[in-house]
């Protein structure tokens, strides 16, 4: 299993710092969640290149870029936005950008407005962009578009190779959709795999789960890491502690170091069975 994680989990450090981290913890990659400006760890582009040396160097790959980027119609500027995005993985050496498809809602009742067909429009300008760069634009597993089902309309759409899926493994779950039919529509779309943990909450209203360590929630974890094995998945598995804006989980690890030793107590967990 290829592993990674997100810098979710220590945003506001050094890349010298999440770099030392995966090295210690034989990480194979690290997904790097850009900051609110747009940039990567605090740095002008211009610094981007020696940040993909040293990574490099270390026999690190950074495996993609986490942008903000949300869509939910076609808007010219977040193409050039997307296009930004883009030039900043390929300086990076990154495989991908992440996106998010819809509106960011909490609540089954809440209004989704969405546009699939301008949402698809969107992609195929920003995947075409991406392709000449030897980048890829990955799409989340998020919003509305959480589940398999929902997901695979949008792609078809877009009509572009190019465009691939960051499955987020709780979503699909958190809206009833169990991990073995995501599989079965989206199949070879999946490019990148986030590995979290959760539970339901006693609001039956409420999409989101409470967040927990990995295998102390109510997700097939092993089982459907398993699964994505025997499908001839060949991606990176990356752990995504979202501690930076998840209270119920803020503080359960002192360090990086830490919370990647348990990262490899899991998966061992998984492959040794």
């Amino acid at each position: 299993m290829k592993t990674a994680f997100s810098t979710v989990a220590c945003m506001g450090v050094s890349w010298q710092t999440v770099l030392s981290g995966a090295v210690r913890a034989g990480m194979d990659a690290v997904e790097i969640r850009m900051d609110d400006d747009g940039r990567i760890f605090g740095l002008p582009d211009t610094e981007l290149d020696t940040v993909a040396q040293a990574f490099c160097k270390a026999g690190v790959q950074i495996s993609d870029i986490g942008s903000g980027i949300r869509f939910a119609d076609y808007d010219a500027a977040v193409v050039k936005r997307a296009r930004q995005c883009v030039d900043q993985a390929a300086q990076l050496g990154a495989r991908g950008v992440r996106v998010f498809p819809g509106s960011f809602v909490r609540r089954f009742s809440d209004p989704t407005p969405h546009n699939v067909a301008a949402m698809a429009r969107f992609l195929r300008e920003a995947a075409d962009y991406a392709a000449d760069k030897g980048v890829e634009i990955w799409i989340e597993t998020h919003n509305e578009f959480s589940t398999g089902a929902a997901m695979r309309p949008l792609l078809l759409q877009a009509g572009r190779g190019s465009v691939k899926v960051i499955w987020d493994l709780i979503h699909p779950i958190e809206q009833g959709e169990m991990p073995e039919q995501t599989l079965t529509y989206l199949g070879d779309s999946i490019a990148h795999i986030h590995v979290k943990d959760g539970r339901k909450t006693q609001d039956p209203d409420q999409i989101d789960f409470l967040y927990t360590r990995l295998g102390e929630g109510e997700l097939p974890l092993r089982d459907t890491l398993r699964m994505l094995g025997k499908s001839g998945y060949t991606g990176y598995y990356s752990l995504k502690w979202e501690n930076a804006w998840r209270p119920e989980i803020r503080g359960l690890y002192s360090s990086l170091d830490a919370l990647l030793a348990d990262w490899n107590t899991f998966l061992q967990s998984v492959e040794n069975r």
